[in-house]
């Protein structure tokens, strides 16, 4: 993103930081991956990461915010806030929705069969079964195939954490009405379901709104 970004990006950032801060004001855990605090020098929260701009490709970027001009709690959520401006935490999620990633040993996408398949070895015999997007689309497939593998073989292993409470909130927080909610249900924790059904419902009547229109 090349330039000043777009000032609703900044209040969705900014309601976004204040989820991310709920509990954790007085810790020096920020709650998000790429935001640290030193205690050097009165206290430093700061964030860094590489972003991307369509003018000079990509760019180290980094910013410090120190205690002692803003106070510990402020100087915390501004460091949250720009990072959450510029970096979109949930890129792997928008980037993985059509990718062949379901975070879990043993369940990938077919290419050639179109169709997501969970499997695993079983007294040296490999044993699948395919779940395919002609009949459940992308997502449910992928879904039903992780669930199914989860359900069957030896016990897995998950390869990226799910998603909980908060980050499904700050995700809602950060996205514009009518965007397209890149996660599926199998990548959130049982206790974000409820908003995961909320968001997605959202999504899909925005969705509705929009092709009605054109």
């Amino acid at each position: 993103m090349g330039g000043e970004p777009e000032e609703g990006r900044r209040v969705r950032a900014h309601k976004a930081a204040e989820i991310v801060l709920e509990g954790l004001e007085t810790s020096t855990n920020s709650g998000l991956t790429g935001v640290s605090y030193t205690a050097q020098n009165g206290g430093t929260w700061m964030t860094a990461f590489v972003r991307s701009d369509r003018n000079v490709g990509k760019v180290q970027t980094s910013r410090k915010f120190r205690v002692r001009e803003h106070g510990f709690t402020e100087a915390k959520r501004l460091a949250i806030q720009f990072r959450l401006v510029h970096h979109n935490p949930f890129e792997r999620y928008t980037k993985e929705r059509n990718a062949v990633n379901a975070g879990i040993k043993g369940v990938y996408f077919h290419k050639s069969s179109k169709c997501w398949r969970a499997s695993w070895k079983q007294q040296g015999r490999g044993i699948s079964k395919d779940f395919k997007v002609s009949e459940f689309g992308f997502d449910g497939a992928k879904e039903r195939a992780i669930e199914f593998r989860k359900t069957n073989g030896p016990s897995i292993q998950m390869e990226c954490g799910r998603l909980t409470r908060r980050d499904v909130r700050v995700w809602e927080a950060l996205a514009e009405s009518d965007d397209d909610v890149p996660f599926t249900r199998s990548d959130v924790e049982s206790d974000a379901s409820d908003v995961f059904r909320k968001i997605t419902k959202r999504s899909r009547e925005a969705v509705g709104r929009r092709e009605e229109g054109e």
